[in-house]
């Protein structure tokens, strides 16, 4: 699955920035999706890339193990996703 989009920032009620994103969500297995973004796309200078894999433990349950601005100074995430309707 590929998604695209864009925000735009503003200083009060003035329009200040433009910027955009492209991601890629790949599904491995069931249970195992790869996932890529390249995001803040305003200038290739301030751009990010960043790519992992979500493991999913239960339907409502998953977690991200990824690599954030690997072009510059990385970081890595672990990040945690719950989701329950009540």
């Amino acid at each position: 699955m590929i998604n695209y989009g864009g925000n735009i920032t503003t200083d009060g009620f003035e329009f200040d920035k433009l910027h955009g994103f492209v991601s890629l969500n790949y599904s491995i297995a069931d249970y195992l999706d790869f996932i890529t973004e390249w995001d803040n796309i305003r200038s290739i200078k301030t751009s990010r890339v960043n790519s992992g894999f979500r493991i999913y433990i239960a339907d409502f349950f998953a977690l991200d193990l990824a690599v954030r601005n690997y072009n510059n100074k990385a970081e890595r995430i672990l990040q945690v996703k719950y989701n329950y309707t009540f």
